[in-house]
């Protein structure tokens, strides 16, 4: 009974210490403006924003987000080291991963021209990409989503980033941009480009991000609660209110 009872003492730490919860980790690569964290700084960005009101405010659990390779960000959260990561769920990462149901960002394909643009109004109608297939459209080099959804439609590769497309639309060598909203939204407002490039139409096609967490953390049963505050933020327009910040609304225009 002794060695029993002096067996409890020793262990009692370590079973304290695996009931205590540690703070919630999310990987994530650089993908500005969704999240990013530049050398020596914290983590920042919308999915920081929305997360932290979410989970650390509304659900008191402390989170830390951590800046990898997007490669070793997944790996991390595969073999348990880590919680989770927000993108696509995909059929090989829900093997190892539950996802929310609530999207944490619905990212839409939006069409961007110059105000002056001759077919203006018939841009405005477009709802998919096949819509757009008489148009020139500006890209830029390793632009995969392009690569993959742009195939049969004519497509100038030529600039560096998204910045040298944007200035190319200005100069008009072309007729449209499309791809993300909020990126584009965001590199609109960080350059003061707003007034010279305009949103003409958000495409039928959308991607839903959402949190993925690994089947081996503790917090896999968080997700039914997540969803829930995620509604309200929503509702209440925290949410719109966070994006907000990093992209100006640039309201798609009315046609009669």
């Amino acid at each position: 009974m002794y060695r029993n009872f002096a067996f409890s003492i020793l262990l009692m730490p370590f079973l304290v210490f695996s009931e205590t919860k540690s703070e919630l980790t999310i990987n994530h690569s650089y993908f500005k403006p969704y999240v990013w964290a530049e050398k020596g700084e914290a983590s920042q960005g919308i999915y920081v924003d929305i997360l932290k009101e979410a989970i650390e405010v509304r659900m008191n659990i402390p989170i830390k987000f951590q800046s990898y390779p997007w490669t070793r960000a997944q790996m991390n959260v595969q073999k348990g080291i880590d919680d989770g990561f927000i993108t696509i769920p995909t059929s090989e990462r829900l093997e190892y991963s539950i996802a929310n149901e609530v999207p944490i960002i619905i990212e839409k394909v939006a069409v961007f021209t110059y105000p002056s643009h001759p077919e203006r109004v018939t841009l405005e109608k477009a709802q998919t990409i096949n819509d757009l297939k008489p148009y020139k459209i500006i890209s830029y080099l390793g632009n995969g989503w392009a690569k993959k959804n742009l195939v049969d439609h004519e497509v100038d590769y030529g600039s560096k980033d998204l910045l040298v497309s944007l200035q190319k639309l200005i100069k008009r060598r072309g007729d449209i941009i499309v791809g993300s909203k909020i990126v584009t939204l965001y590199n609109l407002k960080k350059y003061n480009l707003i007034h010279q490039i305009t949103r003409v139409a958000d495409l039928k096609k959308q991607v839903n991000l959402k949190l993925l967490i690994g089947r081996k953390s503790e917090y896999r049963a968080i997700l039914k609660q997540l969803d829930s505050t995620l509604k309200q933020m929503e509702k209440d327009g925290t949410r719109d209110k966070i994006i907000s910040k990093y992209i100006k609304a640039n309201t798609l225009p009315t046609t009669p």
